[in-house]
């Protein structure tokens, strides 16, 4: 019998509706299932860390892209593949497997670093976390998570290989090798401690730099202060090397050498890396070097002072050799007297060109001379210089001529080092003529001044012809010498030359003569003037006389030398008037007393005062503004002209001086 009663309708229309519920409920517990297995396998497929998941019996039941990527393989690869037989190295087996079974026993975590072997035989080092998944109190299976620590372990193989080489490095360097740290030393190879004669490191270690030298540097600042400055450079600058005298246990100072470098040990944390070498012997060798040095310019600065004075001595006695000698020459009439006093003069000569080369050439090695420029008539001064020699190849009976286009040349150059040149070249070419004779002869070629001194003497062979230049060298050497001289005229030549910025050449044959070509550069302001014909104008040397009722200039020779004081009115009578007072003092009052046209004043006065300070005293004189006042001295090398002009003379001439020069000179500097 069916009951269609009202209450049991209800109660399946309440039935129903409950199984609807429910299996709503479960539909959105089955998406949220779905939902979170999609998201944890897109977490599990997309992580950069490994992650596989193996079955009890060690086979995979799954791996994510990141290690089939890093093993080289694809999935269908690997699923229910032996994990242990395919991944893993051989060596490495037995280990893991135990590693398995604990987790399959005890489910324990576990954290452990293996190999695995990826499809082309590489080995790569993975760090595990494992975890065993259970169903009740069954496993399931486990899964393992792993991070890729090649690069890692490598960097760090690396670092242990590189911290084991140092600290080898460390303790067998021969070097002093030190570790700061906070103004300390902290660590020390077993040099440090046998440089330092100390008996362990421990004995050094967490000392001040300062502790361990004197208590002052050779500068004589406190180490302390010192060592905090150049430690504080050193670390703003990351490394500084520099010398540091240290001391030892015995209380020894030494000096060392220091490098120091700094090492950043982490972001936080600096070292100083340490370097000493010991420079004892280096210190000594340049302390010996240097002392060596100051002997040497003590000595040269000892050879220029007996240079100098050996030109005082040698040249304040020539004036009265050479000067009464040429007195005597032109005034004595008897030929045989007159003969005697022209070897007199001629050997005077001879002995001051002598002491000039020596002189210059003193000057050359010690780098002391300057170009000192004037503006000169060339082609005058070569005529004039030529000219003293007229007399010497007359005796040889030779021939001396000057060829050139220009009557004349006024340019910028050193007038004692171009007459110089001039005198060295045409000297030795009258020295090694006997037959035939020499020829000058000066043109403008371009930008230079062209000079030939050309001979038809001996000739230099091809061999000799480099030697020439060097000091004291000739053709003919030795006791079997043909002919005289130092063996210094070429070498000066040709390093004057090179001073005013020309070059010097040589062509030569031997038996048959030489030519030597000098090329100078005139320079941009020169003044040449052409001469009316290429006739050689002969330079007589000798200055025009002044007519008896002529109005002389006076002069007042200042000089201390009793010998020097009667040559120079000798050589200036008919020229000029002359006063002369024998010391400083003397010549003030004279000045004081009378205004000259002129003074020569002489350097060197051994009485009361200097000429250089007499002559500072005259020139603040109203009436001396604008007098001339020349130096004369016997301390005479090139270079001596600028010094003398810088202190205020108008001129500077050395003794001994000939009658032609003295009075050429006084007719250029007076206002006629």
């Amino acid at each position: 019998m069916i009951d269609n009663s009202p209450n049991e309708k209800g109660s399946t229309s309440e039935n129903n509706s409950r199984f609807q519920e429910q299996l709503e409920e479960n539909k959105k517990l089955i998406e949220e299932l779905k939902t979170q297995r999609d998201f944890s396998n897109t977490l599990i497929q997309t992580t950069p860390a490994f992650f596989v998941a193996l079955q009890p019996d060690g086979k995979v039941k799954m791996m994510n892209e990141t290690m089939l990527s890093a093993l080289g393989y694809k999935e269908e690869e690997v699923i229910g593949k032996d994990y242990l037989n395919n991944f893993v190295p051989a060596q490495d087996r037995t280990k893991l497997n135990k590693i398995f079974q604990n987790l399959s026993r005890y489910h324990q975590h576990t954290f452990v670093g293996c190999n695995l072997l990826t499809k082309d035989g590489r080995t790569i080092i993975v760090e595990w976390h494992g975890s065993p998944i259970l169903n009740g109190d069954e496993l399931d299976y486990f899964i393992c998570l792993g991070i890729d620590i090649t690069e890692r372990k490598r960097s760090e193989l690396f670092l242990r290989k590189s911290e084991k080489k140092y600290r080898e490095l460390f303790e067998k360097s021969d070097d002093a090798i030190l570790i700061i740290e906070n103004d300390k030393f902290v660590d020390c190879n077993a040099a440090t401690v046998r440089m330092l004669r100390y008996k362990n490191k421990e004995e050094l270690l967490y000392t001040h730099p300062s502790e361990l030298s004197p208590e002052f540097q050779p500068d004589g600042r406190s180490s302390f202060e010192k060592a905090m400055e150049i430690l504080d450079i050193a670390i703003k600058k990351g490394s500084h090397r520099f010398e540091w005298y240290h001391q030892k246990a015995d209380g020894e100072v030494f000096p060392v050498e220091v490098l120091l470098t700094v090492v950043s040990v982490d972001e936080n944390k600096k070292i100083l890396h340490t370097v000493w070498r010991d420079i004892t012997e280096k210190v000594k060798a340049r302390n010996e070097l240097i002392e060596a040095r100051e002997k040497a310019e003590e000595a040269n600065r000892l050879k220029s002072n007996f240079l100098a004075n050996m030109s005082h001595e040698l040249r304040t006695p020539m004036v009265g050799i050479i000067g009464f000698s040429k007195i005597l020459e032109d005034e004595i009439e008897q030929p045989e007297l007159k003969e005697y006093a022209s070897f007199i003069h001629e050997a005077g000569n001879k002995l001051m060109n002598s002491l000039n080369l020596i002189l210059n050439l003193t000057k050359i090695e010690t780098e002391k001379i300057k170009v000192e420029y004037t503006k000169i008539d060339i082609i005058h001064l070569i005529k004039r210089t030529i000219y003293t020699f007229e007399k010497l190849a007359s005796q040889k009976n030779i021939y001396l001529k000057f060829e050139s286009e220009l009557e004349s040349l006024v340019t910028d150059t050193d007038e004692r080092m171009f007459t110089q040149i001039i005198a060295n070249l045409v000297n030795n070419a009258v020295k090694y003529t006997d037959k035939g004779g020499i020829t000058v002869s000066a043109n403008i070629d371009d930008s230079y001044l062209k000079i030939l001194v050309k001979d038809t003497g001996i000739g230099i062979p091809k061999d000799k012809q480099d030697l020439i230049w060097e000091e004291f060298r000739q053709v003919s050497e030795g006791a079997a010498r043909i002919y005289e001289g130092t063996g210094l005229g070429l070498t000066i030549t040709s390093n004057f030359i090179h001073k005013l910025g020309g070059n010097i050449k040589l062509k030569s044959e031997d038996g048959k003569g030489s030519t030597f070509t000098v090329l100078i550069p005139i320079q941009v302001n020169s003044d040449p003037t052409a001469a009316e014909n290429k006739t050689y104008k002969k330079y007589t040397g000798a200055p025009k006389i002044k007519r008896v009722n002529e109005k002389l200039k006076t002069l007042l020779y200042v000089e201390d030398d009793r010998i020097a004081i009667k040559v120079v009115p000798l050589f200036l009578k008919g020229y000029y008037e002359v006063d002369c007072a024998e010391s400083g003092k003397k010549g003030i009052k004279k000045a004081e007393d009378k205004v000259y046209d002129a003074i020569l004043m002489d350097i060197n006065m051994q009485r009361e005062m200097d000429g250089t300070k007499a002559a500072e005293i005259i020139k603040q004189m109203d009436e001396y503004k604008d007098v001339p006042i020349i130096a004369v001295t016997a301390y005479a090398m090139v270079g001596d002209r600028e010094k003398y002009l810088q202190a205020g003379f108008a001129d500077y001439i050395s003794k001994p001086f000939s009658k032609n020069d003295l009075i050429e000179l006084l007719d250029r500097t007076i206002k006629q």
